[in-house]
């Protein structure tokens, strides 16, 4: 294994699913977003070099368990995820709440609980609900990401889609034709969950553990993060 003498000749790599306003792709690899502008700033502080990869969320957490991508970010903490990731002390931003979307056209409405019991829904392979996506009564249909539920929606292969209400009501702000096309439902999961970046436990990297969680916390305390986030609302 390569040693790392100092942080100067190091290079973080991270991976990075398209989820605005967190994390944002295109198709020719460019990425933007709160989370890409956190590293960065964590990397110009760290003074060591950034790259990004793209990929779908269940590919990202495949590259960082297996040390081929150094970190993760807006990933919930969670027992099965222990074994493979440091989450990064402390954590960054709630993951908030969780909403349900649908064909503004097509009647449903997700008013409760118990109505997620009676649609098809659509999810992202690899995304955490915890008591919803545990639940055995919730007929799943798992997908790529976000791209690829909103064309099942349209397409009516799904009756209804869950994903971050920050996420869903960035995209519709910024999409007007699509905020015509579906509607939010009124019932939304709220979670406890947490954001945290995710270092692999097989990356060079895990003995500066403490010097990101510091450098971490300074940005909280200046209150940079804030900033970002006021950047994109």
């Amino acid at each position: 294994m390569r040693s790392v003498a100092s942080t100067a000749e190091a290079t973080m790599t991270v991976a990075v699913s398209h989820w605005p306003p967190r994390k944002m792709t295109t198709k020719d690899g460019k990425v933007s977003g709160i989370d890409v502008d956190i590293m960065r700033e964590l990397a110009r502080r760290m003074q060591m070099r950034v790259i990004f990869y793209t990929c779908t969320w269940i590919r990202c957490q495949t590259m960082v368990r297996l040390g081929s991508a150094d970190f993760i970010t807006s990933a919930s903490r969670t027992p099965d995820r222990e074994p493979y990731f440091h989450f990064i002390e402390p954590s960054y931003a709630p993951n908030g709440g969780y909403a349900f979307y649908v064909r503004a056209d097509s009647g449903v409405r997700i008013e409760k609980y118990d109505d997620l019991h009676k649609h098809i829904i659509g999810t992202t392979m690899g995304a955490k609900y915890m008591e919803v996506g545990a639940d055995p009564k919730i007929y799943w249909v798992r997908t790529t990401g976000t791209r690829e539920l909103l064309r099942k929606l349209k397409s009516k292969e799904l009756d209804v889609i869950i994903d971050s209400a920050e996420l869903m009501d960035y995209f519709l702000k910024n999409n007007p034709d699509e905020k015509l096309a579906i509607a939010k439902s009124p019932y939304v999961y709220i979670t406890p969950q947490r954001a945290y970046m995710a270092l692999s436990r097989r990356s060079e990297l895990v003995h500066l553990i403490p010097r990101f969680s510091t450098v971490l916390q300074q940005m909280l305390d200046e209150g940079k993060i804030e900033a970002i986030l006021e950047n994109y609302r």
